[in-house]
């Protein structure tokens, strides 16, 4: 280019010259369109990277967001950055007809142990529980409490015997018969169901309630229900509903022989839910000599559903059973194969409740 300049200022021709004019002015031209192509070509270019690079930063920060937070649909509504976990719904409580009917298998131990029973069973955890321990100097006397008629507990005409391994214990249900309790500051009268049994692994712990702080190696209870009432489910509704007689066990070098027809049916029935039907004997024969004397409170069922609706009778004397007739108990099973022993639940607090005796 600076060449054919050069030349256009020599002197040379007229028509030279204006040839050589011509050639500058057309290298000039395309020159000049060649450099606006490069500079269209090259502000587009700038014109796009400017475009894409707020798309690429819009599209950047939500790929970290994603990593960050759900959507924001799915958050509830709250100040929190991050969502919060739903609350944990808590078990229903199982009812009384799906507890007899085996729909829950609560234990002693394990996931639906003593320490879980109020989670199931909200009233597991009421201020009335049973059992307690009764504090021997802290009995009030109480004349009302006069002494117990039993009709029927000497006989077994008309009475039958069920004995079951329901699991939990082994229970006596009169399937027949008409037990009657009155008398002993009640109220009314109350007819016998079941008497059932709780024992521990060794003859120094297997009682629910204890005297002193001292526990006994078995304890039985005798459940009846008022006859005001239909029947024991519709007792157990009301406060007054149900009367538990119980009664202690002490360990003596000879057997009982007024418990020897039940003690030999417990081999018939070691696996949980079977039964089997016993000869029945007396009850009475079963309980103390001396019903005179004995203790009273107001608390609860000490299995599930633990509703709190008992009036409790704890007789003073213990009666005699041996060493051989409570390993008999102690070979019966839990679910699971489990050695049967110490079925009892632990002592709860009286609340402001009072024991009362009648001596």
């Amino acid at each position: 280019m600076l060449h054919l300049q050069t030349m256009a200022r020599m002197s040379v021709g007229p028509t030279l010259r204006s040839q050589v004019f011509s050639l500058v002015q057309q290298r000039a031209t395309a020159c000049s369109v060649c450099s606006a192509l490069i500079r269209n070509a090259q502000l587009q270019k700038l014109q796009q990277q400017q475009q894409q690079q707020p798309e690429q930063t819009r599209r950047l920060k939500q790929s970290h967001q994603r990593l960050l937070v759900p959507p924001v649909r799915h958050l509830q509504q709250t100040t929190d950055v991050f969502p919060t976990k739903p609350p944990v719904k808590p078990p229903r409580p199982f009812t009384d007809f799906e507890i007899r009917e085996g729909k829950i298998h609560w234990g002693y131990t394990g996931k639906y142990g003593v320490d879980r029973w109020a989670d199931l069973f909200p009233e597991c955890n009421g201020t009335s529980q049973s059992p307690v321990d009764i504090v021997t100097a802290s009995q009030i006397p109480d004349n009302s409490l006069t002494a117990f008629t039993f009709m029927n507990f000497d006989t077994v005409e008309d009475i039958q015997w069920v004995l079951q391994n329901n699991g939990h214990s082994a229970q006596v249900t009169y399937s027949d018969g008409n037990l009657l309790v009155g008398g002993g500051g009640l109220g009314s009268r109350y007819k016998v169901v079941q008497f059932h049994f709780h024992w521990g692994a060794n003859n120094s712990v297997g009682s629910e309630h204890t005297i002193d702080g001292q526990p006994f190696p078995m304890e039985m209870h005798i459940v009846t229900y008022n006859i005001n009432y239909e029947d024991m489910g519709s007792a157990a509704l009301y406060k007054d509903g149900l009367a538990v007689l119980g009664v202690f066990f002490m360990v003596d070098p000879s057997d009982n022989s007024n418990y020897t027809k039940l003690i030999r049916a417990l081999g018939e029935v070691q696996k949980p839910d079977t039964q089997v039907q016993v000869m029945p004997v007396e009850l009475e024969s079963l309980m103390p000599n001396d019903k005179s004397k004995y203790s009273r409170y107001s608390g609860s069922l000490t299995t599930p559903p633990c509703s709190e609706v008992v009036t409790w009778t704890l007789f003073r004397q213990p009666v005699p059973i041996s060493h051989n007739q409570l390993e008999a108990f102690r070979a019966l099973n839990f679910l699971g194969k489990k050695p049967m022993v110490n079925n009892f639940r632990p002592v709860q607090a009286l609340n402001g409740r009072q024991i009362r005796c009648n001596f």
